[in-house]
């Protein structure tokens, strides 16, 4: 071959590298966030085992105890060698713990963490970390802890998406959740994993890419727990992988963690109460006036009579929101119902565009029914210590509310309805959050403006027109970003 003919090969071959690395670069990100979106929820069932440690998909528990066996609801695979006639690896199997720990040693920042154990009792384990991304991801949506202060267990709801391009075996009857006020490191994982008493005996299942396995435990709490209701829980899930050789008798456990998304723990009790309507809330409302600030922590509300034909919600209408006079009042004595917890803000100045988002608690202790799909954040920009509305302001149709006061007389303040709605049962403890784009022109000095969150509170029969109530609670400052 001619030099001439080489150095042109050379081109042409650097020439495709850059292009098909240009891509590369850019399907990455769209390909994981489809993986994301592919949430395919798989309901996992049961199975028993007698242990001091760890039961399965609906219970983990400390103390010993046993309880009824479902067969999973994904299929069951019986898990084989990976490699074809030729040695080489059957593209179309599942992967097994022999596949994952083959790619050992990826990139410590981005690779998957696992812990493999010898699986003889008592356990030795150690960390291993493999491959170039993390295979599993912790669906904040599926999160949730519900502590029962009567038997001190705690019931763990978990989902996991798994990200990978090969249908991945794992053990869904034994998935370990661990639930922790605050997750220190992989180090808590080992030592759970190296205490347990019982060897593992389970029925393999597989998870296809891009879809979410779903499950519940019960953990049972150590005396003088910290997790408790309103506390705010880091989980991480355990999931385990079997190997191929049925003689293998190691076992890898693959880590998924909630990252930065923390759930709070709420009442399992007050889960069971009776949910909080806005029928509920009318029958013990009191006015509320501009001045009226020596109630502490009282739930501040809206009570908005809208008439007939101008509820964007009910009624053929062409506006998605309107903007009513409302009474109002106080629909708590003791505790706020829903109170911001945080609100950031991320000013693009160039663009004059604020992007605003927040997070509301559920406070009351009891559920509440709540228009989660209809929040609208209300900014005051008061220029006078007690304000009355002049008539100007300004409202979008996607809920943002924007006046120099929203008082319209010592009694009335403004809300607004809108189109959007979609109710759901908010469990107490458990946060909301919702974001907003505004013009940093029409807010003015965000230093000085004053900001809410407003929530309708459905009827018992959602279809009536009138009233509205909503809840309407103040940011009071803290650790926001800018």
């Amino acid at each position: 071959m001619s030099s001439e003919l080489e150095k042109a090969m050379e081109r042409r071959v650097a020439a495709g590298l850059a292009e098909y690395g240009e891509r590369a670069d850019a399907m990455v990100p769209l390909a994981r966030a489809r993986v994301r979106r592919a949430r395919t929820m798989r309901a996992l069932g049961t199975a028993g085992l007698a242990a001091v440690a760890v039961a399965a998909v609906t219970t983990v528990a400390i103390a010993a105890g046993a309880r009824e066996t479902v067969a999973p609801a994904t299929a069951s695979p019986t898990p084989s060698a990976s490699a074809g006639v030729d040695g080489a690896r059957d593209p179309h199997a599942a992967l097994t713990a022999e596949d994952l720990l083959a790619e050992q040693g990826g990139p410590e920042d981005i690779a998957q963490i696992a812990i493999l154990c010898d699986g003889a009792v008592p356990r030795t384990c150690e960390e291993v970390r493999f491959g170039d991304w993390q295979m599993l991801q912790l669906e904040p949506d599926a999160a949730r802890v519900e502590v029962s202060t009567t038997d001190t267990t705690a019931t763990v709801g978990w989902g996991v998406t798994y990200q990978g391009d090969t249908p991945l075996t794992y053990l869904p009857d034994l998935v370990y959740p661990q639930i922790e006020p605050t997750w220190t490191s992989v180090d808590d994982a080992i030592s759970r994993l190296t205490d347990l008493s019982i060897q593992i005996d389970a029925e393999p299942a597989s998870i296809a890419p891009g879809s979410t396995a779903t499950g519940t435990a019960t953990v049972a709490l150590a005396q003088g727990s910290a997790v408790a209701p309103g506390t705010s829980i880091d989980m991480t899930v355990l999931v385990p992988v079997p190997f191929a050789d049925a003689a293998d008798t190691r076992e890898l456990w693959l880590l998924a963690s909630i990252g930065g998304t923390p759930v709070i723990a709420s009442d399992a009790e007050a889960s069971t109460a009776q949910t909080i309507t806005a029928d509920d809330l009318i029958a013990t409302e009191v006015s509320r006036t501009m001045e009226d600030f020596d109630r502490g922590a009282a739930q501040a509300g809206l009570h908005c009579t809208v008439e007939p034909g101008l509820n964007p919600r009910t009624d053929t209408v062409e506006q998605d929101s309107f903007d009513p006079v409302c009474d109002a009042v106080w629909l708590s004595d003791g505790t706020p119902l829903l109170r911001v917890t945080e609100m950031t803000f991320d000013v693009d100045e160039a663009n004059d565009v604020a992007r605003i988002r927040w997070t509301l608690q559920n406070t009351s202790g009891v559920p509440l029914s709540l228009d989660t799909g209809g929040m609208t954040l209300a900014i005051e920009q008061p220029v006078d210590p007690m304000p009355l509305n002049d008539g100007g302001i300004v409202f979008t149709s996607d809920g943002t509310l924007i006046a120099g006061s929203l008082w319209a007389s010592e009694t009335e303040r403004f809300g607004l309805v809108q189109r959007a709605s979609t109710v759901e049962t908010v469990q107490p403890w458990e946060q909301v959050v919702g974001e907003r784009e505004v013009f940093l022109s029409e807010i003015g000095d965000l230093a000085s403006a004053r900001f809410s969150v407003h929530v309708r509170v459905a009827h018992d029969d959602d279809t009536v027109r009138t009233p509205e109530v909503f809840l309407e609670s103040t940011w009071e400052g803290g650790d926001s970003s800018q």
